[in-house]
């Protein structure tokens, strides 16, 4: 009986769509930044640290071989983080710009306050001066004058007569005026009030200027000295001030540095300071504006799982069909290739879909226990397990109860088992250790193992060994990483404690 074909057009047409989306969703996990920043890949950022970062050379890219005719590109490109970026010198402290200011504002007030009061005073002692030498002129008998000294030389009034022809008044070199002069002789400064008599008899009242100008200067100390004198208590006011002002901005950072990652709710704004609550609201507008992003990549990832379950179905259906109808084992045999293709792919989109859906927090809080997790864990993959002649089982008999969904934890335990079967282990236990408050989950295999260098590279997506002969993805271990970055876990590599060769995961939970 002939074989009814299906139309090959429609088979491959189907493929080739179901292909291209794939492929679109591998590249938009592995390339695509992430809305919450951090690199081209949340778990990928969030573990490199600075040590890590520093080590790496600029822009590497490795292209990793992968099973032929399995309807997937034959590499799968793994590229590095690009260089480190550059140190960022930190800002000078509020605190200390603000005591700067303030002491460099105190110092030119009092400068310009001293000049201010050094002038006033300056000119007050000239006019007190003044009126002191016309007064004496004006009481004394100019025939008999005799210097005016009450035993403090600030006082000292020295009187001489002026010659009209410069005969007496050694202080003159020509005839001077009525009225007041400021003379220098020998670097001092004097002050000379010349008076005429009726009778045209003429004397000079001289009187040093030290004085006045010593007043001065200490006038001007008495009013920059309170102020210089203030500034240190100026300054520890300030801070003072500024270190309460600001309390209300340290508590905030306390909470944001406490707060999980996925936590995208407003920031209170209470009791914060006016001149930054403006850019409080403006970090809730945009904590806002990632909610709403992520929530849109949700929402698109539910739309590409149903737009692409339904086309991959209908490819495998119509798959199966062609086999069944094919009466030779070598038409058999080369529709295998394509049978082959069409099972990963569509494992590969589930594991897409998995991964997206590890990385977006669920509010609603949920529990589970380990024990019965581990149960369903081992009925699941007990049929693969047996057929890869594995003993899969739970090596310890305390439970515990875990602050995740149950379905999580399940996926996550899962993919551990998954990958130790496929990987040759012989033998593989589920473990669990309760020590206080901490609970520590734990997979050992008897497998190959993975060398210590490279046990911070397997968790990143999409990465596979060279030495690595199994179909996998490359996605397993980057859905474990994800899920308990998302629940705040400790996840480590160690080598087996049962075996020589083998790998031991785990996975360690503390309450926050």
């Amino acid at each position: 009986m002939p074989c009814q074909m299906p139309p090959s057009g429609i088979i491959a047409g189907l493929a080739k769509r179901c292909g291209y989306w794939i492929l679109s969703l591998r590249d938009y996990f592995s390339a695509a930044p992430s809305p919450t920043g951090g690199g081209a890949f949340f778990v990928r950022a969030s573990r490199m640290d600075a040590r890590q970062a520093a080590q790496i050379l600029p822009c590497q890219t490795t292209s990793l071989p992968g099973p032929p005719g399995h309807g997937i590109p034959p590499a799968i490109s793994v590229s590095s983080p690009s260089c480190r970026p550059p140190d960022i010198a930190m800002p000078p402290s509020l605190r200390l710009r603000l005591a700067l200011a303030l002491t460099v504002a105190i110092i030119l007030v009092a400068i310009g306050a001293g000049a201010a009061a050094f002038y006033t005073i300056l000119d007050e002692t000239h006019d007190e001066q003044d009126s002191l030498l016309s007064q004496t002129a004006s009481l004394i008998d100019p025939y008999n004058p005799l210097p005016l000294y009450d035993g403090d030389d600030s006082n000292h009034i020295d009187i001489q007569p002026v010659s009209p022809f410069g005969r007496y008044g050694h202080f003159f070199r020509q005839n001077p005026a009525d009225g007041f002069h400021d003379i220098g002789r020998r670097g001092e400064r004097y002050r000379v009030y010349i008076h005429t008599y009726p009778d045209g008899y003429r004397l000079a009242f001289i009187q040093d200027s030290t004085y006045r100008d010593q007043a001065a200067y200490a006038g001007a100390r008495h009013v920059i000295t309170p102020l210089l004198l203030l500034v240190p208590l100026l300054i520890v006011v300030s801070l003072i001030t500024v270190h309460r002002a600001l309390r209300p901005v340290r508590r905030l950072s306390r909470q944001l540095a406490a707060r999980d990652e996925r936590d995208l709710s407003p920031l209170a704004d209470a009791h914060i300071p006016s001149e930054i609550s403006g850019f409080i609201h403006a970090i809730n507008h945009l904590l806002t504006r990632i909610d709403a992003a992520l929530k849109r990549e949700q929402r698109f990832i539910a739309d590409a799982a149903h737009e692409l379950r339904t086309p991959m179905t209908a490819l495998t259906l119509q798959a199966e069909r062609l086999a069944a109808q094919m009466d030779n084992d070598a038409a058999r045999r080369e529709l295998e290739p394509l049978r082959s293709g069409i099972r990963r792919s569509s494992v590969l989109l589930e594991q897409l879909l998995t991964l997206a859906r590890s990385q977006h927090r669920d509010d609603a809080p949920a529990s589970c226990h380990v024990q019965a997790v581990y149960r369903q864990v081992v009925e699941t993959l007990l049929p693969l397990a047996e057929a890869a002649d594995c003993d899969l089982g739970i090596s310890d008999s305390t439970d515990a109860e875990l602050p995740l969904p149950a379905t999580e934890l399940y996926t996550l335990i899962k993919n551990l088992a998954d990958n130790a079967i496929r990987h040759g282990g012989q033998r593989i236990d589920l473990g669990i250790a309760v020590n206080g408050r901490t609970t520590t989950l734990s997979v050992e295999d008897d497998g190959d193992g993975i060398p210590a260098t490279e046990r911070e590279r397997v968790l990143d997506p999409f990465y596979r060994r060279l030495e690595n002969s199994s179909d996998g993805t490359g996605l397993g271990l980057a859905i474990v990483k994800s899920l308990c970055d998302k629940h705040g876990a400790q996840l480590s590599l160690h080598d087996a404690h049962h075996s020589e060769n083998g790998l031991r995961v785990e996975i360690q939970f503390t309450p926050r």
